[in-house]
C-alpha cells in the first residue's frame, strides 16, 4: 500500500509563510578596543539637515545643520564637527571628540565653553537610535537629551 506523508520541511515552510516570527538580518558592528558599536560608525561621513530645539523659541527656530563625523584610527576616537546656521545666516561651529567607554557608549568632549560644567555621554539605544545625554557636574541633573 502507498502511504502519503508530508515532509516536516514542507510543514515548516507553510507555517513560516503564514506567520513570519523571525527575520534574518546582517548586523554591521564595529569593535573599538574592547567595545562594540552598532550605530555610531554608520553615521561617519558628511550630511546636512534641519535642527530644532523643543520647545522652540524665536532664536531657536529651525536651523540648517551640517555634520562631519570621522574615526581617528591613531587615537581610537570619533571626531565630529557640527555647524548650525540660523535663518539670519549666522553660523556656530562646535567640535566634539567621542571616546568609547563601554559597549555602545562614548564619552563626549567638546570645545564649547558653555558645556564645560557638563558630563556628556553618547549612548546607542538600538540599531537606529542614539541619545546624547548631558548631565550637570554640579547638580547631577540632566540638562539636555538629544536624539
Amino acid at each position: 500500500p502507498l502511504v502519503s506523508m508530508r515532509s516536516p520541511s514542507t510543514k515548516r515552510r507553510r507555517q513560516s509563510e503564514q506567520l513570519p516570527t523571525r527575520r534574518f538580518r546582517s548586523q554591521y558592528v564595529v569593535q573599538v578596543g574592547t567595545h562594540t558599536f552598532r550605530v555610531l560608525h554608520r553615521m561617519e561621513g558628511r550630511w546636512n539637515g534641519e535642527a530644532q530645539t523643543i520647545p522652540a523659541s524665536a532664536s531657536d527656530a529651525v536651523r540648517v545643520c551640517s555634520v562631519e563625523l570621522a574615526f581617528d584610527d591613531d587615537e581610537g576616537i570619533w571626531r565630529e564637527r557640527q555647524s548650525l546656521t540660523s535663518k539670519e545666516g549666522l553660523t556656530n561651529t562646535q567640535r566634539m571628540v567621542m571616546r568609547p567607554v563601554a559597549n555602545g557608549v562614548a564619552e563626549v568632549r567638546t570645545d564649547e565653553r558653555t558645556f564645560e560644567e557638563l558630563t556628556i555621554r553618547l549612548e546607542e539605544q538600538s540599531e537606529n537610535v542614539v541619545l546624547v545625554i548631558a548631565t550637570s557636574n554640579r547638580t547631577g541633573k540632566t540638562v539636555f537629551v538629544e536624539t
